[in-house]
């Protein structure tokens, strides 16, 4: 699902958040998963894609069973696809991220077409995925050496550099979420496109921020956009997202005209939006509530003009805005009116995982 490979990147989860939020995040998740594990509607990928898509928000909500439930049978719906193996991959590469690697290669192993599958990639996501489990249960040096691991099996990845970044920033993420931003920084001196290397500084951004070290977020966002200035990336979309985030991260460090000089910038009108919205967001947040209005009032507006990205599940824009800009009642107000199910669903994880990361 194109619109949000680069927020898989950008987004990861945090614990300590409230118990309201937890409740909530719950019970939409839980609505969620039985509207797709139930529902017929729509084409067979479309329900497969989006079965994997929130077995991925389940792992990330500690439900690990609800989400090894939706793989299984992701994979069984697959068997009456006529092309399947891009899709076996995706199933195969969402247990090697819960680094269960054994299940991962069980699946790998029904793909037709083995030249298309790079198995290093898998191994080195499933080192990611088994390095994050040691550091859950008992960090220990098993899960540094993991994390060693994985970064030497992404270096001998060879099918796609594309990949090899992804496979680098994955490991990076890893030392960002244990703290260690210093190896997470060198690791962005190893990746080749300017966009990854971006996505990579934002995330340490947003982790100093979350520690407390204000300071030191805009030494990295300002290499972070130097970086997608640089970028030849040809989607407007991916660079759209890349300068959103970093626009937001200025507004949550208090540089509020620097963050809509960065979302005027912007080309692409769902970039824009989320810019403006999370924006507004921070003002809101100043108590400058007359201003997040007029902001929100933007971001609402430049959201007509988004088209759907996705060659499998139509989103609702206005959901996602809405949820960006904090207001979580008048997204699900929207998100409960969406008459396709899995559309429905898709929008009712968006917003649980909100809730989920809320402090």
């Amino acid at each position: 699902m194109k619109i949000f490979i680069l927020s898989i990147l950008i987004i990861f989860s945090f614990t300590g958040f409230c118990r309201a939020g937890e409740d909530l995040s719950e019970k939409l998740l839980q609505e969620a998963y039985q509207i797709v594990k139930t529902t017929s509607e729509g084409d067979a990928y479309r329900r497969v894609s989006t079965l994997v898509w929130l077995a991925d928000k389940c792992f990330k909500a500690g439900q690990d069973d609800k989400a090894a439930d939706l793989l299984s049978k992701a994979f069984e719906i697959s068997k009456i696809l006529d092309k399947r193996d891009s899709i076996l991959t995706e199933i195969a590469l969402e247990y090697a991220k819960e680094g269960q690697y054994d299940q991962a290669l069980k699946v790998a192993k029904e793909i037709n077409d083995r030249s298309k599958i790079d198995f290093s990639v898998i191994k080195a996501t499933a080192l990611v995925g088994m390095a994050d489990n040691y550091f859950k249960a008992n960090p220990n040096d098993k899960a540094f050496d993991l994390l060693s691991q994985a970064f030497s099996e992404a270096k001998n990845i060879r099918s796609d550099i594309n990949k090899k970044d992804n496979a680098f920033a994955a490991v990076a993420l890893q030392y960002i979420k244990v703290g260690e931003y210093d190896q997470a920084l060198q690791l962005t001196k190893t990746m080749y496109y300017p966009l990854t290397k971006a996505i990579t500084l934002t995330n340490i951004a947003e982790a100093y921020l979350r520690s407390g070290q204000k300071d030191k977020v805009s030494d990295m966002l300002s290499p972070a956009l130097e970086a997608v200035n640089a970028s030849n990336d040809s989607s407007s979309y991916n660079r759209g997202i890349a300068l959103a985030q970093i626009g937001i991260k200025y507004a949550q460090i208090g540089q509020y005209e620097q963050a809509l000089k960065i979302a005027q910038s912007i080309d692409d009108a769902y970039g824009k939006a989320t810019a403006l919205a999370g924006t507004s967001l921070e003002y809101f947040k100043a108590g400058q509530k007359d201003k997040a209005q007029d902001i929100l009032a933007l971001a609402l507006k430049e959201a007509k003009n988004i088209y759907d990205y996705s060659s499998y599940n139509s989103v609702d824009p206005l959901v996602d805005i809405y949820v960006t800009a904090g207001r979580r009642e008048q997204a699900l107000e929207i998100a409960q009116t969406i008459e396709d199910p899995l559309t429905r669903a898709f929008e009712l994880a968006i917003i649980a995982s909100a809730q989920q990361t809320d402090k």
